[in-house]
């Protein structure tokens, strides 16, 4: 009897254990998501207060030379660069974030190498933004 008693309670015992290591392991998922997706959004803030920075600069300079004003538009294209290199990394993978940005990338893309096309004209330049943008344009038409 007292083995029996032993078996029953060595089994309860390897029960508890695996059922230990089932809960952390689920603890420790549901954590690594939110964090992962704070972390987006912190990333995503941080680049809206970019966007916003420069966007006031050029706003600031409405009689500005071309130089000036184009150079302002190219640290646009960096920032811009830089959210696709996370996109396209998929570092930056949370839905609502891609979806706010998209039509914002899509069409400042347009309007800025439209009045400067010069700036896309080497395929290393801004390689990330123009691969993302090819991406989002096709996706964005039915």
């Amino acid at each position: 009897m007292s083995s029996e008693i032993t078996s029953a309670m060595d089994l309860a015992s390897k029960f508890a254990t695996v059922g230990a290591f089932v809960f952390t392991g689920t603890t420790f998922a549901i954590i690594y998501r939110r964090t992962r997706k704070s972390e987006q959004y912190d990333i995503a803030d941080k680049i809206s207060r970019a966007f916003t920075e420069i966007e006031n600069k050029i706003i600031e300079l409405p009689n500005c030379k071309e130089n000036e004003e184009r150079a302002h538009f190219i640290q646009y294209l960096n920032i811009w660069e830089w959210f696709a290199l996370m996109v396209n990394n998929g570092e930056l993978n949370e839905k609502s974030i891609i979806e706010h940005f998209k039509p914002l990338l899509i069409k400042q893309y347009e309007k800025i190498f439209t009045k400067y096309p010069d700036l896309k004209k080497d395929e290393h330049d801004f390689e990330q933004l123009q691969i993302r943008y090819k991406i989002w344009k096709c996706t964005n038409n039915p």
